[in-house]
């Protein structure tokens, strides 16, 4: 998948996929400690979910890359503050969600919704 083949910073395979399902709104953090990760890297969620991305560090972005539900999303480009918030709520289907950080995705800054 597009996680373990292209070695997502933070993630170690399928036992590090997040269960998040039944949760109205989950939160995952951007750049936790400066560094090129989405934490978690990948996680489970239930269809009708908010993600709420919060920047822990400036200069990243999320943006969606490739899936296989109609929930496309972007945040309008990199933050210029730590603490910049994003959301988006997943109801446009079941699937793979892939994304990024559109500045450091060379760098393994990229990470995967499985919405159920």
């Amino acid at each position: 998948t597009y996680l373990t083949d292209n070695d997502a910073n933070g993630y170690d395979g399928t036992d590090d996929i997040m269960d998040m399902t039944g949760q109205d709104e989950v939160n995952i953090t951007v750049a936790r400690n400066g560094n090129f990760q989405m934490q978690p890297a990948a996680a489970r969620i239930s269809e009708g979910t908010t993600v709420v991305w919060t920047w822990d560090s400036a200069g990243h972005s999320v943006s969606y890359r490739e899936g296989s539900t109609d929930d496309e999303f972007n945040d309008g480009g990199a933050s210029a503050s730590a603490g910049r918030t994003f959301e988006h709520t997943f109801e446009n289907g079941t699937g793979e969600v892939l994304y990024r950080c559109n500045p450091h995705a060379a760098q393994g800054h990229y990470a995967a919704l499985i919405v159920e």
